[in-house]
């Protein structure tokens, strides 16, 4: 019984991989084929900055979440609910509290984590993350901010923690196979050693958070705060004008 109910969660974390992988992939190629189509046809007009393409990378993430959600229905694997998501109630105040906690124990775990990979000859834990130009101003250092701090987190976390992690609850897997199954997928989908195992670390515990709360808004939070900082450090402090 235990080989089978095993084989039966490894079909269903492969089953939603294979949707999420293929969902983001088409929504890139609508996307990006879009954006390269207007530059084209209106050159000079439409120019493709950073700020443009995290734009398009937000639209990308909110497309990818629908395109797995239709998915899903057509493909007649179940209902997708509020609950199921970890959207069926507010934000709390408690939730904010276990935002600091859960950056606490987010920052600790990935200075472990990274300290440990540091010790391997193929690791570069310094190897910068391709963001493109970082010189943003006035609108577009506007539009970049929604786009990474607030949009991005919100529809990665909802996508992640949310659709990913309740359907593999929902299917019966326990918490810490489901939770290690959704961060792996999360950390190679950002396509860097040093940035997955980050990130890896970030959703362990943005996991914990929706498994203790039932909700995946202090784990939204987290994301945002990241960001955030990552966002105040790339395009802020870096250009000197903060301060």
């Amino acid at each position: 019984m235990a080989e089978v109910s095993i084989g039966r969660h490894i079909r269903q974390w492969l089953t939603w991989t294979v949707i999420i992988i293929i969902g983001y992939i088409v929504a890139t190629y609508i996307v990006m084929g879009g954006l390269y189509l207007m530059a084209a046809a209106f050159p000079g007009e439409v120019r493709i900055t950073s700020a443009v393409l995290l734009g398009a990378r937000a639209i990308t993430a909110v497309l990818t979440l629908v395109i797995v959600i239709a998915a899903t229905y057509a493909m007649k694997a179940g209902r997708v609910t509020l609950r199921t998501l970890g959207l069926d109630r507010l934000p709390f105040w408690k939730d904010l509290a276990l935002t600091v906690a859960g950056a606490v124990v987010y920052v600790a775990s990935a200075t472990l984590l990274l300290s440990i990979a540091r010790m391997l000859p193929f690791f570069d834990v310094a190897q910068p993350q391709q963001l493109g130009s970082t010189a943003l101003f006035g609108l577009e250092r506007f539009v970049a901010f929604v786009a990474l701090v607030v949009i991005i987190p919100f529809v990665e976390e909802v996508i992640f923690r949310g659709f990913m992690y309740g359907k593999l609850r929902e299917s019966g897997m326990p918490f810490w196979p489901a939770a290690l199954a959704v961060s792996v997928l999360f950390g190679v989908a950002h396509g860097q050693l040093n940035v997955g195992l980050d990130v890896f670390c970030m959703s362990m515990v943005a996991c914990y958070l929706r498994h203790i709360t039932g909700s995946i808004w202090a784990g939204v939070l987290l994301h945002m705060v990241k960001n955030a900082v990552a966002f105040i450090a790339v395009y802020m402090l870096m250009q000197g004008t903060v301060g």
